[in-house]
């Protein structure tokens, strides 16, 4: 297996891209160092940019600068911008998501370009399936009254990842505890509505799949909620973990198969897309009679 890490993979990935850019204009890399930047860059810089060996704070206003130069499509131009940003570097990314917590904003910013999303979630109901009601009462625990409803509007917003035109395939399994515990803490009506909505997601998306882990069905050595998200490019993909409310991403190659692989036994283990439907049916009568 290559020493490599995956931040070297994208910016080769990205070096790539920018030779295949140049080319396709029949340009010279002195050219380009002259005619994109403000100031002249050199033929060196260049070179180094298409090796993948500029890793520096302004790689993100490099990269702007020859996307406007080269004048390319809105597709290039998103596979440029995953392929240069980093965990640190999205934390000073200016187009920050309201209500999204800050280690939590390069997860938003990656999902919109992913091929498949997995999520395991043990203790929480997954921003991507939680209903208004739902997400409502978590900000109103730490924000303002009039924070709420913009937070939460900008929350349900993501959903919209379900309607573009190639969205990713979603799967995710949910441990019946997430679900019983939402009922425990909130309201009979908020909870009610939240099963329902992941009932409607799942019938309105034919690409959205979410099991249910019964706890007659759960392993003894369930790991704690974790997410991983894959690109087409089969470059790029990386693990999200989030405990005790912080963030840590992993791209090493071997710990994301690992993670799919745990993903794939627990996806085994849980109900059936169904029969997933039909426990959350029975959930909302339960907690409405």
């Amino acid at each position: 297996m290559s020493t490599t890490t995956q931040r070297e993979r994208n910016l080769a990935a990205l070096g790539q891209i920018l030779k295949a850019l140049r080319r396709e204009r029949g340009m010279v890399q002195r050219t380009v160092g002259r005619k994109a930047f403000p100031e002249e860059m050199s033929q060196n810089f260049v070179s180094k940019l298409e090796k993948g060996e500029v890793d520096n704070g302004k790689l993100l206003e490099h990269v702007k600068q020859l996307k406007d130069f080269f004048r390319v499509d809105d597709r290039t131009a998103a596979a440029m911008d995953r392929l240069c940003q980093t965990p640190e570097t999205m934390r000073e990314w200016p187009r920050e998501r309201a209500g999204v917590a800050p280690y939590f904003q390069f997860f938003v910013s990656q999902e919109i370009w992913a091929e498949a999303v997995h999520q395991w979630q043990d203790m929480h109901i997954p921003g991507l399936l939680q209903a208004r009601g739902c997400m409502s009462a978590l900000f109103a625990e730490e924000n303002e009254p009039e924070k709420v409803e913009e937070f939460a509007a900008a929350r349900l917003d993501r959903q919209t990842l379900f309607d573009r035109e190639n969205p990713p395939k979603y799967q995710a399994v949910l441990h019946e505890n997430a679900l019983r515990s939402l009922h425990q803490v909130r309201r009979a009506k908020i909870a009610v509505e939240q099963v329902l909505h992941i009932v409607e997601l799942m019938r309105k998306y034919p690409h959205v799949t979410v099991r249910i882990l019964t706890r007659d069905r759960e392993r003894a050595d369930l790991p704690p909620g974790y997410s991983v998200v894959r690109f087409p490019d089969g470059d790029g993909d990386y693990v999200h973990l989030e405990p005790l409310n912080k963030g840590f991403y992993e791209d090493d190659e071997s710990y994301v198969q690992e993670s799919l692989a745990n993903f794939d036994r627990l996806w085994t283990a849980a109900l059936s897309r169904e029969a997933s439907i039909e426990f959350l049916l029975e959930l909302a009568r339960e907690w409405s009679g």
